[in-house]
């Protein structure tokens, strides 16, 4: 896997394919950047919108549920959110609760979150 790691500010941040890389590596499947975006999205690490989004207020490929904790992970793996950032792992973890069970009422969803 190739270090094409970027600056921004003070930190250093991976490059979609280097997730991408690490995903495919570690979870046999390729994932598409839209997912990547879109987990960035729900983690509150701010993705830039894609040149070629026609509305950019709704997704057209959301990332599916079962794939978004491999991409938390890999977030994790490179250090964008971690184990010592609690608030960016509960904040990611929260709004998954909330995308992966969008059928429940919202006082059962806020059931859940205040639990």
């Amino acid at each position: 896997m190739q270090n094409s790691r970027y600056r921004v500010g003070v930190d250093i941040v991976a490059t979609y394919k280097d997730i991408q890389a690490y995903i495919k590596h570690r979870y046999g499947y390729t994932c598409k950047t839209c997912w990547i975006a879109h987990m960035k999205e729900v983690c509150g690490l701010n993705p830039r919108q894609s040149h070629n989004r026609y509305n950019s207020g709704v997704r057209t490929n959301p990332c599916p549920p079962d794939k978004q904790q491999d991409i938390i992970k890999a977030f994790r793996h490179f250090g964008m959110i971690g184990a010592n950032n609690q608030s960016a792992a509960q904040g990611c973890a929260t709004s998954i609760l909330v995308v992966v069970l969008p059928s429940l009422s919202v006082i059962g969803t806020l059931f859940f979150l205040l639990q």
